[in-house]
């Protein structure tokens, strides 16, 4: 459900963080170009493979802004049937202001 319909530019200004969930051949266009926009935001993605990403981003001004993430748990065997244990109780993050 949406509860605003903003512009791509106002949708980054007012983020705080941004979690970019597109194939790696949009990614690596977008990522670089939602970091030409941040100043305070993390960004974030859950493509599944880093390394045309990592290479689009190791010199860019705002890449501290930029975390890499792996959207898979498990290993190339058993997925999340394999997951080690203690995973399940790692905590994840939260907005208090939605989040009840």
């Amino acid at each position: 459900m949406v509860d605003e319909i903003v512009s791509y530019e106002e949708c980054i200004a007012m983020s705080d963080m941004i979690v970019v969930a597109v194939p790696v051949s949009i990614a690596i266009r977008m990522i670089p170009d939602i970091l030409d926009k941040v100043d305070r935001q993390v960004v974030t993605d859950v493509c599944s493979t880093k390394e045309k990403i990592n290479d689009m981003v190791r010199y860019h001004p705002n890449r501290k802004n930029f975390v890499a993430a792996h959207p898979m748990a498990g290993t190339e065997y058993f997925e999340a049937l394999n997951v080690p244990f203690g995973i399940s109780s790692i905590p994840l993050p939260f907005n208090p202001k939605t989040d009840t």
